[in-house]
């Protein structure tokens, strides 16, 4: 990573903390790096299917870098305006240097009849929403502050601390209430009890 941008990350981490509000009973204490830090996003997958991904952080006419390929990234990844996409296969891996946390996720397992995708709508206490295509996904997302279910959650759906498990049908969606950045995700189709993960790790 280029020195002067982790530079600047950490100065910003360290001087523009406030408080942004609350929303659903989550205070959401915000900096421009603590929400959003630079990081590695780090792309695998388990068991049978392979799959194809799109990921991307916040829309392109606001974005100030673009992601960039690390080592484990091939020739049939790339770089896609704010985000990436590409192709994982059981047993490997792809990661990217992003310059803020993921906020969007469009996921299709080999075959490409069905997807899923999940949105975080806003920095810091916000929407995130979880939809479906064509088949039934199980899935887990985890943040680093507190999430609660919103109004489109259902009673399969649950929520610990900071992480939440859900399924979701074809042509229906789970909202949740979340306190700073998606962390990890984890995502498999219902009858299978391996997938896609994806870990974004801060710098």
């Amino acid at each position: 990573m280029d020195k002067n941008i982790l530079g600047r990350r950490r100065f910003l981490r360290s001087m523009a903390t406030g408080v942004i509000g609350t929303v659903s009973g989550i205070a959401a204490t915000e900096t421009v790096a603590a929400a959003d830090p630079v990081g590695e996003l780090l792309v695998s997958a388990e068991g049978n299917n392979s799959w194809f991904y799109r990921i991307s952080t916040t829309d392109a006419a606001n974005r100030q870098e673009d992601p960039r390929k690390w080592a484990k990234a091939d020739d049939n990844d790339e770089i896609s305006g704010p985000g990436v996409r590409g192709n994982i296969s059981p047993g490997y891996e792809d990661n990217y240097w992003f310059p803020e946390s993921p906020r969007h996720f469009t996921v299709t397992p080999d075959g490409g009849d069905s997807s899923l995708t999940i949105s975080r709508e806003t920095v810091g206490a916000s929407m995130i929403k979880v939809s479906a295509s064509g088949k039934k996904y199980n899935y887990t997302l985890k943040l680093s502050n507190e999430i609660q279910k919103g109004n489109g959650a259902e009673s399969n759906d649950t929520v610990g601390t900071d992480t939440a498990y859900g399924t979701v049908s074809a042509g229906w969606s789970d909202n949740y209430v979340a306190g700073g950045y998606i962390k990890y995700v984890a995502i498999h189709l219902d009858s299978s009890a391996t997938g896609l993960q994806v870990d974004f790790k801060p710098l």
